[in-house]
């Protein structure tokens, strides 16, 4: 089975876009399928808050503001949600923020 589950992730990760934050908000890691279409470098943007994937005045709005509180209660949030690549070209992405809980 866990040869099948890594398969499938793999797969998972070709199709779909993935960024990883940590509790806090800041990338942990990114896909490079999410990588290609902003045109960033995961060394860019490791550690930065996810704030620096977005443009200003969406980081500032109550709907970016409430997915994240979301996220920060464990629950998912799910939407389209509207990234800006490092050339500052607009990118639409739909999906869901999805805590991983562990037990604690």
């Amino acid at each position: 089975h866990g040869e099948q589950a890594r398969l499938a992730l793999d797969a998972i990760g070709r199709a779909f876009v993935s960024v990883e934050f940590e509790p806090g908000g800041r990338i942990t890691a990114a896909n490079p399928t999410f990588l290609q279409l902003t045109g960033y470098a995961l060394e860019e943007i490791r550690g930065q808050p996810h704030r620096v994937l977005v443009d200003a005045s969406q980081a500032e709005s109550r709907e970016y503001r409430e997915a994240w509180a979301r996220v920060g209660r464990g629950e998912p949030a799910r939407g389209q949600y509207r990234f800006v690549g490092r050339d500052q070209a607009e990118l639409w992405i739909e999906g869901s923020l999805c805590p991983v809980l562990d037990r604690t």
